[in-house]
Order: C-alpha cells, then sequence, then structure tokens
C-alpha cells in the first residue's frame, strides 16, 4: 500500500515537472505528453506512452510558435500612405522644373529652338498689329514701328510660362493620352496669353509709356503664370479622369 501510494505521488511529481520545463521553455503547451509507462490524463489520447524506439503510440506533435505578423505601420510611413498622391506629384513638378532649366541651359538649344521660336512671336505679333493698321517691320526679336519699339526677350517669349504649364501637367497623375491632351490645349492656348501679352505692352508704350516698365516686369508676367495654371487646372478638371475607388 505504500509503495504504490509512493509511486503515484512520484508519478504526479514528474508530471507536474514536465509541465514546468514545457512553460518555461514555450511559454505554453497545448497537450502535455505524459510520461513513460503512466496513464495518460488527457481523454482521446493513448492509454500509455512508451520510450523513445519503443512500441507504444505517441503523443501528438507540439505546436510551433505562430509566426510573427507584420510590423506594426509607423507614423512616418501611414503618413506618406495618406498623402502619396500630393507627394508624387510635387515630386514630379519639380524634377520637370529642374529639367526643363536645365535643357534651356544649353547655348545650342538657345540658338536653334528659343531663338527662332521667339523671331517666330515678334512675325507673328508684327502680323496682328498690321490687322490693326500699325505699320510694323520685325527684325530678328526687334519688333517696331514709328510710333513705338519692342524687342521680345526670352523672357517675353512664353516658354517660361510653358516650361511652368507643361511640368504641372507631367507631374500630375494622368494617363499619357491625357498628358497628350494638356500638350495639345495648353501650349496654344498660353502662346495666346502671351500675345495678347506684347500686343498690350505694345500700346502702353505708346499711351502710357511711364507705366511700361510696371506692366511688362510685373504685372503680365504674374497676369501670363496665373492664367498657365488656370488653363492648367480646366485640363486637370475636363480630360483627367478621376479613378474609382474601390468599395471598402
Amino acid at each position: 500500500m505504500l509503495l504504490h501510494r509512493a509511486g503515484h505521488l512520484s508519478g504526479r511529481a514528474l508530471r507536474r515537472a514536465q509541465r514546468m520545463r514545457c512553460l518555461r521553455g514555450r511559454g505554453e503547451c497545448a497537450r502535455h505528453r505524459p510520461v513513460a509507462g503512466q496513464r495518460d490524463p488527457h481523454p482521446g489520447g493513448s492509454r500509455w506512452v512508451s520510450e523513445p524506439g519503443g512500441t507504444g503510440s505517441q503523443g501528438p506533435p507540439t505546436q510551433s510558435p505562430e509566426p510573427p505578423g507584420q510590423a506594426p505601420e509607423t507614423p512616418t510611413r501611414g503618413w506618406f500612405r495618406l498623402y502619396r498622391t500630393q507627394i508624387l506629384f510635387i515630386g514630379g513638378f519639380l524634377s520637370s522644373i529642374l529639367a526643363f532649366a536645365f535643357v534651356l541651359n544649353f547655348e545650342v538649344v538657345t540658338l536653334h529652338l528659343v531663338n527662332p521660336y521667339t523671331e517666330w512671336i515678334a512675325r507673328a505679333s508684327g502680323v496682328v498689329l498690321d490687322l490693326f493698321g500699325e505699320q510694323t517691320s520685325v527684325h530678328g526679336t526687334l519688333l517696331s514701328s514709328p510710333r513705338f519699339a519692342v524687342n521680345i526677350y526670352h523672357g517675353c517669349n512664353g516658354v517660361l510660362a510653358t516650361s511652368i504649364y507643361l511640368s504641372a501637367v507631367l507631374g500630375f497623375p494622368s494617363t499619357w493620352r491625357e498628358k497628350a491632351l494638356g500638350f495639345a490645349v495648353g501650349i496654344p492656348a498660353i502662346q495666346l496669353i502671351n500675345m495678347v501679352r506684347i500686343l498690350s505692352l505694345y500700346y502702353i508704350g505708346i499711351y502710357w509709356p511711364n507705366f511700361f516698365e510696371l506692366a511688362h516686369g510685373y504685372v503680365w508676367q504674374s497676369i501670363v503664370i496665373l492664367l498657365s495654371m488656370v488653363v492648367w487646372i480646366f485640363w486637370a478638371e475636363r480630360f483627367v479622369q478621376v479613378p474609382a475607388r474601390k468599395p471598402a
């Protein structure tokens, strides 16, 4: 009787020690294996468990720890995801501006592209002024008449405003077809605005010569850039299709 009681107590102590080792090693144990030669206290398991290599049935395999989940989203990553479209637009816009400035800085571009284009602007302005009865003559970029003369420099040919507009179109999230429509709509519109600028400065020089420098350097420069952005907003609202949002 005493031997049976001692064996029963020793079996309980062994099972308790095994549970403690399981808790220390893995934090938790889905199912504790009984000690070899002892009864399995769990229902549905094998009645007896033998030593490794024996003939008894083995208990269920221990569960491997669950794979760690994804790392929590950082505030910076969440902020970028929230303002991703705006950040990409600003980055594309600034990159395009720098690219245009870099290309236009080459002398070969100025001689073979910008200067001929500016001369064409002067000739077109002279044709329009002749329709209003002005007897103009054009020599390179100089537009003159018996009453007044204007020299169309690089800042007055619309290239700067066109570069800003094209940079905004390139940076805006849209398809290449929509960007091509933006080029086709915006470039002629900006050149028409710049033509009005040249004609108005010609008549300002005749009738209000004291106001010419202010109108040339500040007023019309701001108006052309502002109207270029208005043309860009018109293109973005009219021709760019906003993709439909996926249902949550």
